[in-house]
């Protein structure tokens, strides 16, 4: 998934759990369940990988101030979920562009990572769009 769609999960966790104990893991777990689902195939060539993530990275910034502005009585619980749902993806340059994927824990982590994104598409842009459109009607409907 792109990583608006994670960044909107981790929020919309933090809105409707709104325990930091259970809603942070959760927004975590769910960056891997999201990335099961079938999705867009984002930056084909590895050259392209750092580039687009910093793109990702503003665009999901962009949504979660947004919604901290909004929903302000949660402002730090939504950071906090839409960054360990988004989280994971911060770690793909140093895959491609270090040694860490060579150590141990980061071999594994980048091996599961991985392999759970057997369902990326050239075509998976349609499922991101409405999973996208799904989150901003919530988000946009929510009431405290």
């Amino acid at each position: 998934m792109i990583g608006l769609n994670h960044a909107g999960t981790g929020i919309i966790i933090a809105l409707t759990v709104r325990r930091p104990e259970f809603a942070i893991p959760l927004a975590l777990v769910s960056h891997f369940v999201l990335d099961m689902i079938p999705h867009s195939l984002v930056a084909p060539v590895r050259k392209y990988m750092a580039p687009y993530l910093v793109i990702e990275a503003i665009g999901a910034t962009v949504l979660t101030l947004i919604c901290m502005i909004a929903f302000p009585s949660l402002w730090l619980l939504i950071g906090f979920c839409a960054v360990a749902a988004y989280s994971p993806d911060f770690l793909w340059p140093f895959y491609y562009k270090s040694k860490l994927g060579s150590k141990p824990f980061f071999r594994e982590f980048f091996a599961f990572h991985k392999k759970i994104q057997w369902s990326e598409t050239y075509r998976g842009w349609l499922v991101e769009v409405l999973y996208f459109s799904v989150v901003l009607i919530f988000l946009t409907t929510y009431k405290i």
